[in-house]
């Protein structure tokens, strides 16, 4: 990697229904350029999560905005990058949106949580299990 190169890279996580006034759930994500946190968030997801797969699934695809952002950022600034690379917790969350096919059991998740389908789909970012 050149010295004007970077590598954004990013974590989600989630805690399903941490919150237990509202029975919402809790998403979060850190991001990194060259070890140094550039980005980072907790906060209560918007709607009610009906599975730990959902509560998984809507934090990745928040962060995935997040880093489609960042990427731009330092794009705008002129300097060269990877394709952001994120990392979840979730082999599930992973396959749920790598996989574009119609499942049953998460027909419930809300059609904007499916944006990091078309994220990955269009090279925007790519995501990997994380290691713990």
């Amino acid at each position: 990697m050149g010295r004007g190169d970077v590598s954004i890279i990013g974590y989600t996580y989630s805690d399903y229904v941490g919150y237990a006034g509202s029975r919402k759930s809790t998403s979060g994500y850190i991001f990194q350029i060259r070890g140094d946190v550039i980005s980072r968030r907790s906060h209560l997801q918007e709607c009610v999560a009906l599975s730990t797969i959902e509560t998984r699934h809507v934090a990745a695809s928040e962060t995935s905005k997040e880093a489609i952002w960042l990427s731009r950022l330092v794009s705008d600034m002129g300097i060269s990058q990877h394709v952001p690379k994120l990392f979840c917790d979730s082999q599930s969350a992973i396959a749920l949106a790598k996989n574009p096919i119609y499942h049953a059991k998460t027909k419930h998740i809300r059609v904007r949580y499916h944006f990091i389908r078309e994220c990955l789909a269009n090279g925007c970012i790519s995501l990997e299990k994380a290691v713990s």
